[in-house]
C-alpha cells in the first residue's frame, strides 16, 4: 500500500514539473514571437501608430478638452505645413507640376517637419513604394488616400 502512494506522490511531481517546464517555455516562446526588438507589444504598436497620421481623422482635429494630449499633439500635426503629392501611374504631381522622384525628395528635404500627403490615382506600384519607402526611411510622417 505504501508503494502505491509513493507512485502517486512521484506521478503528481512529475506532472507538476512537467506543467512549470511548459508555461515556462511557451511564455518565452510568446516573447521572442511578439517583441523581437524587446520591446512590449505595446511599445511597438505606438511606433507604428506614429509613423503614420490617419486622414480625415476627427481627432486630429478636435480636442475632448478632457486633459487627454494626444489629441492635442494630433493638433501639432494638424497645424503641421502639408505637402499634397498625387502619384499618378510613374509620376509624381506637387502643385501642377509633374516631377521625377528625385526632384520631389528635394522639395520634401526643404521643407522640415512637413507631413506629406499622398493621393494615389491609379499609380504602379513601384512608383508609390518609392515614395512611401522614402518617407519611412527618413521618419517624415504622411497620410494615404485613394481616389
Amino acid at each position: 500500500m505504501n508503494n502505491i502512494k509513493t507512485r502517486k506522490k512521484t506521478f503528481l511531481l512529475l506532472i507538476g514539473i512537467i506543467t512549470i517546464s511548459t508555461s515556462l517555455c511557451a511564455c518565452s516562446f510568446i516573447d521572442k514571437v511578439f517583441n523581437k526588438d524587446g520591446g512590449t507589444a505595446e511599445s511597438q504598436a505606438e511606433v507604428q501608430a506614429d509613423a503614420r497620421v490617419p486622414a480625415n481623422s476627427a481627432e486630429e482635429t478636435s480636442d475632448t478638452g478632457n486633459g487627454d494630449d494626444s489629441t492635442d499633439s494630433m493638433n501639432e500635426n494638424a497645424k503641421a505645413e502639408m505637402i499634397e503629392v498625387t502619384v499618378s501611374e510613374d509620376k509624381y504631381i506637387f502643385e501642377d507640376k509633374v516631377m521625377d522622384i528625385d526632384e520631389l525628395k528635394g522639395i520634401i528635404e526643404g521643407k522640415e517637419g512637413a507631413v506629406v500627403k499622398i493621393t494615389d490615382e491609379n499609380s504602379t506600384l513601384n512608383a508609390y513604394k518609392d515614395l512611401t519607402a522614402y518617407l519611412e526611411e527618413r521618419g517624415i510622417e504622411f497620410t494615404e488616400e485613394n481616389n
